[in-house]
């Protein structure tokens, strides 16, 4: 499987014990990565996967 949940604009962690994450695109919550319940149940790689914009980065102090 190559879908990283905690990658994904849709990804999301609840304050459920027993489903502790989510997925906002399929509206479900589980006890683990909702990728592997979407992979399992399909067959295929989670389509709703987008990823998320990856910061950019900040220019440090200058060394000398």
């Amino acid at each position: 499987m190559a879908v990283n949940c905690k990658r994904c604009i849709f990804f999301n962690v609840t304050w459920d014990k027993n489903r502790p994450y989510g997925c906002k695109a399929f509206g479900f919550k589980s006890h683990q990565l909702p990728s592997y319940e979407v992979y399992f149940a399909d067959g295929r790689d989670c389509l709703k996967y987008f990823p998320k914009a990856r910061p950019k980065k900040k220019a440090g102090p200058m060394r000398y």
